[in-house]
């Protein structure tokens, strides 16, 4: 849970910066467009589309759409054995 909400914070914290920056006219929810990221390895009881739901369950106040080909935010997690790695990229 606290991975997630590491997530969702840093997401909001790069929209806010982008909201104070933004000198384009399009506005913030035409742009706000993510795809999840996932590796597992040397972990087969993890399961990667619980993991997704997870995140998904998360975020979804934040009203993202997934766009798999030009996201504005990439949610990357990597989990080898029991380490788990996240960040959102922009």
């Amino acid at each position: 849970k606290e991975g997630v909400l590491i997530i969702k914070d840093s997401i909001k914290k790069l929209e806010t910066e982008n909201k104070i920056n933004s000198d384009n006219k399009e506005t913030l929810n035409d742009r706000q467009t993510f795809r999840i990221d996932i590796r597992i390895r040397n972990n087969s009881s993890i399961i990667k589309s619980d993991v997704i739901n997870i995140v998904l369950n998360s975020i979804e106040d934040l009203e993202l759409k997934v766009d798999y080909d030009n996201p504005k935010y990439t949610i990357f997690i990597d989990i080898t054995a029991d380490l788990l790695c996240m960040t959102v990229l922009e």
